[in-house]
């Protein structure tokens, strides 16, 4: 067990000084700092340098705030901060430095202006040429940065027999000889072998569980990982005075929103030409599990429109739909497993061959729906002919129904790309709804038979 002081500003590291405090004391050392004061964290300046100097080890947080200046005995005009971190130096502490990311989000009302922002950046820049210094974004990566740091000072110190002794006396050589002066040489130099094998007992320790237990949790964990589920309806009606890129990150000059079918002047509908999948990415970490899909598409050129249900976020996986009419009078629907932008299999089941035989003007609208529950998806369709057509056949229904045998994806979104060159493909609208299971707590149990 080792004796740390932990060093920083106060109001603008609380958070972060207890994540260090806890992560050390289960680390089973003693912490010493402003938390052994006051609620202010405020002592005699004389109390603070005494408790640095009575430590092992110094362990010091800079953020953006240069600290409090205390008045009597500092003729330098020092923060009591920089002070601590002085007097570690001074007495030839070990000295672990922690400083906040240039570029972490920080409060602007926790960051010194002026003067003070001045010394903080002076301090900090010292910092970096004296020391290896570790650096953290948050609270819990500063923890993470302790754990590495204080574990390699450990092994170091017990690898070269010159760990410090609680009360601050080093071991090593002076413990030998200590024994042959007054006896208590002896204990200390047992104290240290002790504190040797203990440490590496540890390490023994945790290979074995890394081995045992860590590795085949970081298999199962992959395996069973659920993502959180999007909890509500995604609603796309691509109006003409939406900005596509606050939802969809799609390719430059390939996408692009023109006026749709409705008598709003904003009614809009988006022409995809790409082919590279593109998926909704205002979802951010949330998945859909089991959900609705409803759309409208339209042949703008060419003869085909696909889609991707269950479309991964690196928007090169999913399940591949393709809708083509041919021969100029009938439309076929096709399902297929894509991996990687490669179709690696059909998907089992399904109807090919769907009803309607008047197809397909570019103002010929399909609505579709399918529900997308486990490995299987049911899709129904409505028609929507041309007037002009002599055998119009607006309102015909169809329905068709695909499974995956492997259940290969049990999470993702939907993804609109064109996988025909000569073709592009118009949507109307785009409606995502999570359906029930899908906010149920069944749904994040793993070994479900549906998905």
């Amino acid at each position: 067990m080792a004796k740390f002081y932990i060093s920083s500003t106060y109001e603008d590291l609380k958070e972060c000084r207890r994540s260090v405090c806890d992560t050390l004391r289960r680390m089973h050392h003693e912490v010493v700092g402003m938390e052994n004061y006051s609620a202010s964290g405020q002592a005699p300046l004389q109390k603070v340098l005494s408790d640095v100097a009575g430590c092992d080890v110094y362990i010091g947080i800079f953020a953006w705030r240069y600290g409090y200046i205390p008045v009597a005995g500092n003729r330098d005009k020092k923060s009591i901060t920089e002070l601590e971190y002085r007097k570690a130096v001074e007495t030839g502490k070990e000295t672990l430095i922690f400083l906040l990311k240039d570029d972490a989000p920080w409060p602007v009302n926790l960051i010194d202006e002026g003067e003070t922002r001045a010394k903080i950046k002076a301090l900090r820049d010292g910092l970096k040429v004296e020391h290896t210094v570790r650096f953290f974004k948050d609270s819990e990566e500063l923890a993470k940065e302790v754990t590495f740091a204080v574990n390699d000072f450990l092994i170091n110190a017990d690898g070269n027999g010159e760990v410090a002794l609680p009360g601050g006396e080093a071991g090593g050589d002076k413990g030998t000889r200590d024994a042959t002066e007054d006896g208590e040489g002896e204990k200390r130099f047992f104290l240290l072998e002790v504190s040797f094998w203990k440490t590496h007992a540890r390490l023994v320790l945790a290979a074995f569980a890394l081995l045992v237990i860590g590795l085949p949790a970081a298999y199962w964990a992959k395996v069973t990982y659920w993502p959180p589920a999007y909890p509500k309806e995604l609603r796309y009606d691509f109006w003409l005075t939406d900005n596509l890129r606050d939802s969809w990150d799609y390719p430059e000059e390939q996408w692009f929103l023109e006026k749709g079918e409705g008598k709003s002047p904003n009614d809009g509908a988006v022409v995809v030409k790409s082919a590279q999948m593109v998926v909704p990415k205002d979802l951010k970490d949330r998945v859909f599990y089991d959900y609705r899909a409803e759309f409208k598409v339209r042949f703008k050129a060419g003869k085909r429109a696909s889609w991707v249900l269950r479309a991964q976020r690196d928007g090169r996986s999913g399940y591949l739909f393709e809708l083509e009419c041919r021969g100029g009078t009938t439309l076929f629907l096709n399902g297929w497993l894509l991996k990687n932008n490669q179709k690696v299999a059909k998907l089992d089941g399904g109807k090919e061959a769907l009803r309607y035989s008047k197809c397909c003007d570019p103002t010929d609208g399909i609505h579709a729906f399918v529900n997308v529950v486990g490995n299987r998806f049911d899709y129904s369709f409505t028609f929507e002919s041309d007037p002009k057509h002599s055998n119009a056949e607006t309102g015909e229904t169809d329905s068709a129904h695909f499974e995956d045998g492997g259940s290969t994806f049990r999470w993702g979104s939907f993804g609109l790309l064109e996988t025909d060159d000569a073709s592009l493909m118009k949507v109307e609208y785009l409606y995502l709804t999570p359906l029930q299971s899908d906010l149920a707590p069944s749904i994040s149990t793993p070994g479900r038979s549906s998905s």
